[in-house]
């Protein structure tokens, strides 16, 4: 961050598309703060949450999307035929018979079978 990136009291977000364990999401506030910026919060696309990168931060966090690990057989069938991908388990993806395949097997695998 250059160190006129930001004003005395300007505010700012911080926008990025992944919180894993907060480390870097964390020290982008610190710099921030030291430029003299107000800290608004912090918005993700994706959270890990079994990563508890949120616990790190220390202004309100907003995510869109969020994965837990372990939970791909936990996923109802009902969530899957609804197409929430909130409530999609993590390293999944939403196949068109509603039932959820590993990423692995939903392209690569099935590509390798063509004649």
């Amino acid at each position: 961050m250059q160190a006129d990136g930001i004003s005395k009291g300007q505010k700012v977000l911080v926008v990025d598309d992944l919180i894993a364990t907060g480390g870097s999401a964390a020290a982008s506030g610190s710099l921030i703060r030291q430029l003299g910026g107000k800290l608004l919060g912090y918005v993700f696309i994706m959270e890990l949450d079994f990563l508890k990168g949120r616990e790190k931060l220390d202004a309100p966090v907003y995510t869109l999307l969020t994965g837990q690990e372990g939970k791909a057989s936990e996923a109802s069938a009902e969530t899957q035929k609804q197409g929430d991908a909130q409530e999609m388990p993590l390293g999944r993806t939403k196949e068109n018979s509603g039932e959820a395949k590993s990423v692995q097997d939903a392209g690569g695998a099935a590509a390798e079978q063509r004649p």
